[in-house]
């Protein structure tokens, strides 16, 4: 960060400091494309340690093996009864009814996992570094837009690395569908970058980890009692039932059940699941883009509330 503090400017423009405020003001300070890439390498490096390690490559490996042998070929099972009442080779729906309820368990699983993890890895993101940004932010190192923008790209690669790793060991063992594996791998990365975004506004907002863990707590269980899995929402009453459109888990559980369960399903099969949970009956294209706002909406958010806030004055 002393690169980008004392170089640009002594290579481009003048500082100067005010008597008594101890405050810098650079006449020509670096530009934002030079900011942003600074810090996005600095915040990568960082990120990168933060997330990638031994511990967390074991946490996630070992429920990828639990839910994959617990729920071992269940979806080869679902896919093979569907086949054979489709060709009148069997008529035990209720068995197959029964594994479907299995099979829409562990997309259930999938779902938690890839909420509730991403949303505590980044609730002491800016806790952790609140001294530090109150310093810089004093300094005129650089500006809150720079460090946003480099916050949120350095963020998304390194989100990609416990899914995938996750995801290649589970995958095959739970069974699902071949054709659905990349389908299904994008829908769990929205959930995560919804997560994240969350996650971002609460960090922001609370600035103290363990308050943000209680905030974070309340909220994710209402996203997930909220979203169709547990109770059917539709049946609430009317001044209640809404509450359900604000739920991300009320469209990422509808995009896993109609990617993993709704072709490989009769119509009778399909009818029993589909009172027994209140998923969004919207498009995936509009579930998909439901998700993607909740993601900006949230991002803007924690946007504002870092350019705002007071809780980064030096004092």
């Amino acid at each position: 960060m002393l690169n980008l503090v004392e170089a640009w400017p002594s290579a481009h423009g003048t500082i100067s400091v005010a008597t008594g405020g101890g405050a810098l003001h650079w006449t020509d300070p670096a530009p934002l494309w030079y900011q942003v890439w600074v810090l996005m390498v600095r915040g990568f490096k960082q990120q990168s340690k933060k997330e990638l390690q031994g511990l967390n490559f074991g946490l996630n490996g070992g429920l990828a093996l639990l839910w994959g042998f617990l729920w071992f070929q269940v979806g080869s099972d679902v896919s093979n009864q569907t086949e054979m009442i489709r060709n009148g080779t069997s008529t035990s729906d209720a068995v197959s009814v029964d594994r479907f309820t299995d099979y829409v368990g562990i997309i259930f699983f999938f779902i938690a996992h890839w909420s509730w993890y991403p949303l505590f890895s980044g609730l002491n993101n800016f806790p952790a570094i609140k001294d530090m940004l109150i310093k810089e932010k004093a300094s005129q190192s650089y500006s809150t837009t720079a460090f946003f923008i480099a916050k949120v790209l350095c963020e998304i690669p390194v989100s990609f690395v416990m899914p995938a790793w996750f995801y290649v060991l589970a995958f095959p063992l739970v069974g699902f569908p071949l054709q659905t594996f990349v389908p299904l791998f994008c829908v769990v990365m929205l959930n995560v970058q919804v997560s994240l975004a969350l996650s971002m506004v609460i960090s922001v907002l609370v600035m103290d980890q363990d308050k943000s863990i209680v905030y974070a707590i309340v909220t994710m269980a209402f996203q997930m009692c909220a979203g169709g899995y547990f109770a059917d929402m539709t049946q609430m009453p009317w001044w209640i039932n809404w509450v359900r459109y604000l739920s991300y888990w009320y469209y990422s559980l509808a995009c896993f059940f109609d990617i993993a369960v709704k072709p490989f399903g009769v119509e009778e099969q399909l009818d029993i699941l589909g009172d027994q949970y209140s998923f969004s009956q919207m498009s995936n294209r509009t579930n998909i883009g439901l998700m993607l706002l909740y993601t900006t909406i949230f991002r803007i958010v924690a946007y504002f509330v870092l350019l705002t806030t007071k809780k980064l004055e030096f004092k």
